[in-house]
């Protein structure tokens, strides 16, 4: 099995440079490699982007174990939408990305970016307002 097709059948798509790295030097370090390691390694890791994602009520993206990167991306939720970060990880969202709900637009033009770590937040409120967490 190559590992394309390895890493197809635990779940991930390898459209990042970050996992592609960090998966060609795991496999260049060891002679064999733990499925569970790998899994474990690769959800340091979400990269969204080019996506549409819809939710009835709310959206929560925490980065609790590892980073997350939203890029040219629609977002919405009717009532609420959290990005949040814990110690050492952080959040962004950006290049042409839209987060909404019902009452709030989050527009980031070109290559804008909103980023947050270190425990840093943003939320858009069911009452229309804008949170920024730090």
């Amino acid at each position: 099995m190559d590992l394309s097709n390895l890493l197809v059948s635990i779940g991930v798509n390898l459209t990042s440079d970050i996992i592609y790295d960090f998966v060609t030097n795991l496999f260049n370090k060891k002679e064999s490699i733990d499925i569970a390691e790998l899994k474990e390694g690769l959800t340091r890791f979400i990269n969204i982007q080019g996506a549409d994602i819809y939710a009835e009520k709310i959206i929560n993206f925490f980065a609790e174990k590892g980073d997350i990167k939203i890029s040219g991306t629609k977002v919405f939720a009717k009532n609420e939408i959290f990005l949040g970060s814990k110690a050492n990880t952080k959040f962004s969202i950006g290049n042409n990305s839209e987060s909404s709900t019902d009452k709030t637009r989050i527009t980031t033009q070109g290559n804008a970016r909103i980023t947050g770590q270190g425990g840093a937040g943003i939320r858009q409120n069911p009452d229309g307002s804008i949170e920024f967490i730090a």
